[in-house]
């Protein structure tokens, strides 16, 4: 697992069988997995009763940093922690734009949950990590009290800060904008945004024959400015092994509840490959495995069923198949017709017809 951790349960089936001849179930696999998972990074029970300690750590390996734990007061259930490290904090008030974007992405754990994150951008126009919130969904609630934290620190940025979210610009051809050289402004708004000119901007500045166009640029787009975002240091946490036992029952953590996921439980379970495979429903008239007389292929074509009136409207006439029966059943008629046709008289009539027969001929000798 160490050499390729992206395995999964059917690789593990097919590699054992592969290399040892054996052949395992799939649930055997998936268990095998889970407890080399485990073995690795450890388990998630374990996790979540560190969290207290783990941000005991952040706090005095980086003072000033932001990171706290929420739990439910009756459960002591874990309901999310928030991270901030100091470093990330004056990297972004020293040489980031104003600009926060704010996003979140599922977990796809044993307990699930979503991490929700707030970035900045640096002068390269790449993604500077601010803070992060690890809770249980991303709403309303879990998004103020994550930024509630950040607020403290936010307000220190020497310009208005701007908060983005699945935004986009979207300029339409043909209309007119208004251009500022002297505020750096534009009524589209992406100079504000951006911090550099526009293309409305760009057309003006153009017009003027200005040499030095950078004065029109950001100071955030300079080196100097790179240079003041990543000056601070972030120091490493101690060792796992040298973390204090957590005894006290306050500082208990407990794995969050389970929630049932939405929509209908799966009833059919991964049958081994040594399990017989499930009793399917047999039509009764193809013969065919699968499916039953309502569903059946043949019905469909029009071989099995009532037949269909000609000429009434809103049916169709009848396919090809029945056609061919029809004209088969009319070439064995002659053929039947030819055969001698067998006598189904009582055996008193044929005795009398041969007594006629005989006193006919007496007749004639006489005569």
């Amino acid at each position: 697992m160490r050499d390729h951790p992206d395995f999964k349960p059917t690789d593990i089936v097919k590699e054992v069988f592969n290399k040892y001849g054996v052949s395992i179930s799939y649930w055997t696999a998936w268990r095998s997995r889970w407890l080399m998972l485990e073995a690795m990074h450890g388990n998630y029970e374990e996790g979540y009763r560190l969290v207290p300690e783990l941000c005991r750590q952040i706090l005095k390996r980086n003072p000033g940093s932001i990171a706290k734990h929420f739990v439910s007061d009756g459960t002591k259930s874990f309901i999310g922690v928030a991270v901030a490290f100091k470093s990330s904090i004056d990297g972004w008030l020293n040489g980031c734009r104003p600009i926060v974007g704010l996003d979140g992405c599922f977990l796809k754990g044993k307990y699930g949950g979503c991490c929700l994150t707030a970035i900045g951008l640096d002068a390269m126009n790449g993604i500077f990590p601010l803070a992060v919130y690890v809770c249980q969904g991303e709403n309303k609630d879990t998004w103020m009290q994550l930024l509630c934290h950040l607020k403290p620190h936010l307000d220190k940025h020497k310009d208005k800060v701007s908060f983005m979210s699945d935004a986009s610009i979207n300029n339409k051809s043909g209309k007119r904008y208004n251009v500022d050289l002297g505020k750096f402004e534009c009524s589209c708004i992406e100079w504000q945004m951006s911090g550099i000119p526009c293309a409305h901007a760009v057309a003006v500045i153009r017009k003027k024959r200005v040499e030095k166009w950078s004065r029109y640029c950001s100071p955030y787009f300079s080196v100097e400015a790179f240079r003041r975002t990543y000056a601070n240091y972030l120091y490493p946490l101690e060792n796992i092994e040298d973390w204090e036992e957590i005894d006290e029952p306050e500082e208990l953590v407990l794995p969050p509840e389970v929630a049932s996921k939405v929509g209908r439980p799966r009833k059919q379970r991964i049958r081994g490959d040594d399990e017989p495979p499930k009793t399917r429903r047999k039509c009764t008239k193809c013969g065919e495995l699968g499916h039953n007389p309502i569903t059946c292929d043949q019905r469909q074509k029009g071989i099995y069923g009532k037949k269909k009136r000609k000429g009434v409207p809103g049916q169709e006439e009848p396919t090809e198949a029945p056609k061919q029966a029809a004209e088969e059943e009319d070439q064995e008629a002659p053929m039947q017709s030819k055969e001698p046709m067998k006598d189904h008289r009582s055996p008193q009539s044929k005795a009398a017809k041969i007594k006629d027969q005989l006193k006919e001929d007496h007749q004639k000798e006489v005569e």
